[in-house]
């Protein structure tokens, strides 16, 4: 009769603890899963506002990027020295070219070094006449012509608008290609 109660303790026991067992596991389980819902919820959620956020950062970037390139544009557009040479460039004397070429190449490398954006400008004119900043080469605007290089279809297509282009080879670096 020993046996039957020893039997009977141990089938007992044996149920308190798979009682036990299954009252901490389901709810340690179940809160388990709330808790993984709810940080993947979460995480995705901050990978969203990041993304949008460095979507945001990165227009802004690109439109101060534009605007510098614009305002760079306008001032030397409506720059009256500019204005000037332009018109009176062809039918000045020898030394009054080489002079509006000084002042042009030092307003113009004072644009690109003021800028954080703008590296290069130049003010060129059909008949290989021009001036640059930088390593601008006068030979080289001779040599081409105008009205075959994309941004000068574009320039006459849009009549003074602003143009903007991909990324290409300058064709006026007097520092090699």
């Amino acid at each position: 009769n020993m046996l039957g109660i020893d039997k009977l303790s141990n089938r007992f026991a044996s149920k308190m603890i798979l009682a036990f067992a299954l009252i901490i596991l389901i709810p340690t389980t179940l809160s388990g899963f709330a808790f993984y819902l709810e940080s993947s919820s979460l995480v995705k959620k901050n990978v969203r506002a990041s993304t949008v956020q460095l979507t945001e950062q990165t227009a802004d970037a690109l439109s101060s990027m534009f605007n510098a390139g614009s305002d760079a544009s306008d001032l030397i557009y409506g720059d009256l020295q500019v204005q000037r040479a332009a018109m009176n460039y062809s039918t000045s004397t020898l030394s009054a070219q080489m002079q509006m070429n000084q002042s042009m190449s030092t307003l113009l490398n004072n644009m690109v070094y003021s800028s954080s954006f703008v590296r290069v400008v130049y003010v060129v004119k059909d008949g290989g006449t021009g001036c640059g900043s930088g390593t601008f080469s006068s030979m080289k605007l001779r040599r081409t012509d105008l009205s075959r290089l994309d941004c000068g279809v574009e320039a006459r297509k849009t009549d003074g608008a602003l143009v903007w282009q991909a990324l290409h080879k300058d064709p006026f670096s007097g520092a090699g290609d």
